[in-house]
């Protein structure tokens, strides 16, 4: 009988690069658009403040890598000892091979081989292994065993998607980062990769374009609930109109950044409601 061995990792593209990996919170502070109560280190949580210190977070980054590091180099001896056949990791498609002509919930990818190049068209900064950003890393697939995956889960009953080749971005970052952060050592990846993407974005992937949204980005939803069981969340807006019985509750529009009232397109009889563009 065969065996799995599970691992859990982080992709998060900050530890790629050299320096502190607060500038997400940084650039959040920075944006015009965060309310000024949210902007006071007063405010924040014991633990938040401690690690925020006096230098804006650097000693706890500094201290939080090392950890990390050693994480990594504890999953790669477990899987060094366990010698896989081949990997699957699951990851998310932030509008690297999910964009307009195709947009799955989830697929698997039986490729033969694969060739990346992480640091080509990075604006983060210097890469923390100082390589040249032309350097190419080549992972092996394993179609066989991507073919197998994905037919299990088509006689289950699951309609999955599956490709053969990529559609745009050779290497989604969950999955080149994944690699990177196991070869922290640079002792090189000999197993055969099956990568397994998400679309973590839902309906707002093609207007994210794949990038975490600030605050400057904030949109507003306006839900409109069937007055039929099993829904029961209220409609709080007077007068609103009400989706046909059966109808599960959606989102009519989502808009975002400032501009003057609009009304939204409604799918049933009877007009809609105005939407608000937030301030």
């Amino acid at each position: 009988m065969g065996e799995i061995l599970g691992l859990g990792i982080t992709h998060y593209p900050g530890l790629t690069v050299q320096g502190n990996l607060c500038a997400r919170i940084k650039a959040c502070l920075a944006d015009p658009a965060l309310p000024e109560r949210l902007r006071s280190i007063e405010d924040r949580p014991e633990p938040m403040r401690r690690q925020w210190s006096t230098d804006e977070g650097h000693a706890h980054s500094d201290a939080h890598r090392r950890e990390m590091i050693e994480g990594f180099r504890r999953a790669r001896r477990a899987l060094d000892k366990f010698q896989p056949d081949f990997c699957v990791i699951w990851g998310d498609d932030q509008f690297e091979n999910y964009r307009e002509d195709c947009v799955p919930p989830f697929s698997v990818l039986a490729y033969d081989q694969v060739d990346f190049q992480p640091w080509l068209h990075s604006r983060r900064g210097v890469n923390c292994w100082d390589e040249p950003k032309d350097k190419s890393f080549s992972v092996r697939g394993h179609r066989l065993g991507g073919k197998h995956l994905a037919s299990c889960l088509l006689n289950e009953g699951f309609d999955i998607a599956y490709a053969y080749k990529p559609l745009h971005l050779s290497l989604g970052h969950a999955f080149a980062n994944s690699v990177l952060f196991l070869d922290w050592d640079r002792k090189g990846f000999p197993y055969p990769l099956v990568p397994f993407t998400t679309n973590a974005y839902g309906r707002y992937l093609m207007a994210s374009q794949g990038v975490p949204p600030t605050p400057s980005a904030t949109t507003v939803r306006i839900w409109v609930i069937s007055p039929s069981p099993p829904f029961s969340v209220p409609d709080r807006r007077a007068g609103a109109p009400r989706a046909p019985a059966g109808h599960p509750p959606r989102p009519v529009r989502r808009v975002s950044g400032p501009g003057p009232i609009q009304r939204a397109k409604w799918p049933w009889p009877g007009g809609g409601p105005t939407i608000l563009r937030p301030a």
